[in-house]
Order: C-alpha cells, then structure tokens, then sequence
C-alpha cells in the first residue's frame, strides 16, 4: 500500500495527531503482516525438514510390504493368505500415493519459497518505511504541541497584560490567577 499519509508542512496539531494515528495504525497492520509471513515460513521449514523423513520411512514401509507380498503363498484356497495379499496391496497402493504427495509438497515449498521470502522482504521495508514515518510525526507532533502550549502562555501573558491596563487590581487577581495554573 503506498497511501501511507504523510504531514503537510502546514498541518495543525490535530491534523498531525489524526496522521500519526493513522500510521500507527498501518504500522501495527504491516507488523502483524510481516509476523504472518515469517510464521508461514517458519512452519514450512519445519515442514521442509520433517517431510523428507517421512518420505524415508514411507520407502522403508513400501519396501517391507514388497518382501512381505513375495513372501506370501497364493494358494487358491488360502483365505486368509488372499486377504492379507489385498490388505499389503492396499497399504502398497496408499504409501505409493502418499509419496507422490510429498514430492509435490516439497516442490511447492521449493516453488514457493522464493516468493514468499520477496513478500518478507517486502513487507520489512514497509515496517522499516511505517516506523520512520512515524517516528517523524511523533516529532512533528510534539513540536506543534509544544508551539500551541508556549502560544497558549503568551496569550494568557497578553491577557494579563491587557486586564492590567484596564485596572491595577484586576492586574493582581489575573497574576493569582496564572499562578495557581502554573
């Protein structure tokens, strides 16, 4: 997203504070993006390391069930050798399968992993590009915030100053007036 708001040099306090809100805000989404992509590519190495063992053990399997079907006499009469030949062709037909699977998962992990690091890589520069920003606003604001205060002073000095002018006694209670704020 490139609709980052930025501060106009001659934005008011509130303006600042609505635009420092507003890339807080993008901000927290780009952190929680980039957390979201980084724990997808967390489990997919995981999931990179643990599938290649499972392909092993899935090949120790179907070869066990290999010498166990030459093993196995098929005698025209032996029920129980026919049922258990089905029930090893059926494991061997599942592995075989499963297998096919996990080859597909590694090549899309493999395919896949490029993109996702882009997105990663993409999605820190947007965090990076967010956290100046608003560390720029921050300033901006504390700055205009400070200005409003120190015009808030002088303007509470030249209203002193101007009830002093209209009568000495008021001049004293304007004075009580802005020390007890102080």
């Amino acid at each position: 997203d490139l609709s980052e708001p930025e501060a106009d040099p001659g934005a008011s306090l509130s303006e600042l504070e609505t635009s420092l809100s507003m890339t807080q805000a993008d901000l927290a989404a780009a952190r929680t993006t980039l957390a979201k992509i980084e724990g997808e590519q967390n489990k997919r190495s995981r999931r990179r390391l643990e599938a290649p063992q499972q392909v092993a053990q899935a090949k120790a399997e179907l070869a066990e069930i290999q010498n166990r079907l030459r093993t196995i006499s098929e005698t025209v009469g032996d029920e129980a050798g026919t049922a258990q030949r089905a029930a090893l062709l059926s494991r061997d037909e599942l592995l075989n399968a499963t297998l096919r699977v996990y080859d597909r998962e590694i090549a899309s992990y493999d395919a896949r992993g490029e993109v996702l690091s882009a997105k990663r890589d993409q999605a820190l520069r947007r965090v990076a590009r967010l956290t100046d920003q608003s560390d720029l606003l921050e300033e901006k604001v504390s700055t205009a915030r400070a200005a409003a205060a120190e015009r808030d002073a002088s303007n509470a000095r030249a209203a002193r100053h101007e009830i002093s002018l209209i009568h000495p006694l008021l001049e004293i209670i304007a004075n009580q007036i802005g020390r007890a704020h102080v």
